[in-house]
């Protein structure tokens, strides 16, 4: 699926020229800023000390409180809207078990986790190879990296199943201490059975040099 650049959280390239005619930049904008400025939509006025109430609807998406997904119940933990300049790109919500502010716990953690990701627009990324490399060379070291590919590979190949993302569309990611399992407009694409390679997605989006630190505070409920 070409929408696996906005999974991996790359901003890209604009392009190297000069100037760029009005269209390709909206498209260009659209596509690869996917974690530019991460928010609610909503502005919420906060106090040290007391906790931030959770968003119930984003750009017009709900946010649901809580989840099912692997057989458990999720709570929401954090969720924001993306945006690029002018555009907005999707809302994504990530549900747990319990929920934390340790980005490093919710990473390395064995317990369920769902990342929904729902479209605001059409999404035409990157290719595949360029999404993978950009997404998670910034937060994985070269030797797990390498180690990763033949799940990254599988992982693409699942992707592939879903053809185009458009507006409207909802992304499941679940990830637990076996795999990471891909749905698609309700439907299970399919699973990557290695219990590496969802820390590795994790840390594109709570690691330590994520694809937007306001994405991660987002995430994590702290805004």
């Amino acid at each position: 699926m070409r929408v696996l650049g906005l999974l991996l959280g790359l901003s890209g390239m604009l392009g190297s020229g000069s100037s760029l005619a009005i269209g390709q930049f909206a498209s260009d904008a659209a596509t690869y800023g996917l974690f530019a400025v991460a928010g609610t939509g909503q502005d919420r006025i906060t106090q040290p000390g007391i906790p931030i109430p959770p968003p119930t609807e984003i750009a017009g998406v709900p946010i649901a409180a809580q989840c099912e997904a692997q057989g458990h119940t999720l709570v929401l933990n954090g969720a924001g809207l993306r945006n690029r300049f002018v555009f907005d790109v999707y809302v994504a919500a990530l549900y747990v078990e319990q929920k934390t502010q340790d980005a490093n716990a919710l990473i390395q953690s064995d317990g369920p986790r769902r990342l929904t990701l729902t479209l605001l627009r059409d999404i035409d990324s990157k290719t595949l190879s360029d999404a993978l490399d950009e997404g998670l060379r910034d937060n994985t070291a070269s030797q797990e990296l390498a180690s990763l590919q033949p799940s990254i590979h599988a992982f693409t190949g699942i992707m592939n199943k879903g053809g185009e993302g458009r507006k409207g569309d909802v992304i499941d990611l679940d990830i637990n201490a076996s795999g990471v399992s891909v749905s698609f407009r309700g439907n299970i694409l399919g699973n990557v059975a290695d219990p590496h390679l969802g820390p590795a997605l994790m840390r594109v989006w709570l690691g330590e040099k994520p694809a937007q630190a306001s994405l991660k505070k987002a995430l994590l409920g702290q805004e």
